[in-house]
């Protein structure tokens, strides 16, 4: 179990379960979207974005009416579920999860793990394409990932075991799928983005929603 909020306190979120895997994240959409929450108030873009990934098991204890969807723009697959109050990224949707998974974002959001629990080791640094090699020689040094600290599929078989141990309390929480519907409308950061596009992007296809809208409310054009 774990309890992740926002920077301001207006939004408490329980995650059911233990996180699986940890990694630093290069990728394009991930720093963009720290920077853009940042640009409107939100707290300071890391240089290094860290991901904590849980098994998808979440509870909205409080501040459901402070929550938005946000994606980069259209052709990203990251929907960013972000703290409208403060502009905290909380955690993230992403096909690559499986439904299974989600991410956490502890640089933006404060993340307390129960008991006396602590965050694992880093399991590795993804996605370093993204960046240009001086991006990349400003970044600290990588640290090898720590023995047995699994892979993929061993990360989707413990988020699996997780689930279905949570599937005894029926109706106690939510899927992020279930959180982003509930939240509903699906707001485009930056309509006129030319920046590049992530590794992941380039090999698949992109998201597709019926309600995707620009920040002010006008429709989203593809």
């Amino acid at each position: 179990m774990a309890r992740l909020s926002c920077t301001c306190g207006k939004v408490v979120v329980s995650l059911g379960s233990a996180p699986v895997w940890r990694f630093e994240c290069c990728c394009c959409d991930c720093r963009k979207g720290f920077a853009w929450c940042a640009e409107r108030g939100g707290p300071t873009a890391p240089l290094l974005p860290e991901l904590v990934y849980f098994p998808n098991a979440l509870r909205i204890d409080q501040g459901m009416d402070q929550l938005k969807n946000y994606l980069i723009v259209e052709g990203f697959n990251t929907r960013r579920v972000v703290a409208g109050c403060c502009m905290s990224c909380l955690l993230a949707d992403h096909p690559a999860y499986g439904g299974v998974r989600i991410a956490i974002y502890p640089q933006s959001a404060l993340l307390a793990l129960t008991g006396d629990a602590s965050l694992r080791p880093v399991d590795g640094r993804i996605f370093k394409t993204d960046m240009t090699a001086e991006e990349l020689a400003a970044l600290p040094p990588e640290v090898p990932p720590a023995d047995g600290h699994g892979d993929w599929q061993t990360s989707t078989d413990e988020c699996k075991a997780a689930l279905a141990d949570l599937a005894a309390a029926p109706g106690k929480y939510l899927t992020v799928e279930n959180l982003i519907d509930h939240i509903g409308k699906l707001e485009v950061m930056d309509p006129s983005h030319d920046g590049p596009s992530t590794f992941w992007n380039k090999r698949h296809p992109c998201v597709a929603s019926s309600v995707l809208v620009c920040c002010d409310g006008t429709p989203s054009v593809g």
